[in-house]
Order: C-alpha cells, then structure tokens, then sequence
C-alpha cells in the first residue's frame, strides 16, 4: 500500500512495539497506553476515508451525454467522493 496514512500507521505500530520491548520488566503507564490508543484510532480512521475514497472514485462518471429516464443530458461529471 502506498498511502501516506498506512505508512504513519506502520511506523506507530513498530515504533511502540519497540518501546513496549524495552519495558519488560515494567508496565507501560496508562497515559502511554491512552495516547497510543487514541492515535491507531485516528490513523486507522484516515486509512478507512482513503480506502473508501479510492473505490468511490471507481463510480465517477465524465461524459458529453448520458441518459436518465429516457431524457438526454449533456456535460455531465458526477462525482461520488468528497471534493
């Protein structure tokens, strides 16, 4: 994958499981644990936008004329994602 988002979300993993490796012989402390949490959520929700994104892109149309029920219409761009 070559999403910027997947790279961030990769790196948060390694980076932590590294930290966590170092901590045997202790337990991370909650605030650790909570920001950690917190920032896989937002990385995993971003990671989630892009993916759907990308598919909705899929269904974008562009053409000089399509039909909708039996009447022509020209110029037409339809876009199903967010601009």
């Amino acid at each position: 994958m070559h999403s910027a988002t997947a790279k961030q979300l990769a790196e948060l993993i390694q980076k932590r499981r590294e930290q966590w490796a170092g901590q045997q012989t202790e337990l991370p402390g909650m605030n650790d644990f909570e920001d950690y949490e917190q920032e896989l959520h937002k990385l995993v929700m971003l990671l989630e936008c892009e993916l759907v994104q990308e598919k909705l892109s899929r269904y974008d149309v562009a053409a000089e004329e399509i039909t909708v029920e039996k009447k022509p219409i020209e110029k037409v761009v339809v876009l199903l994602r967010p601009t």
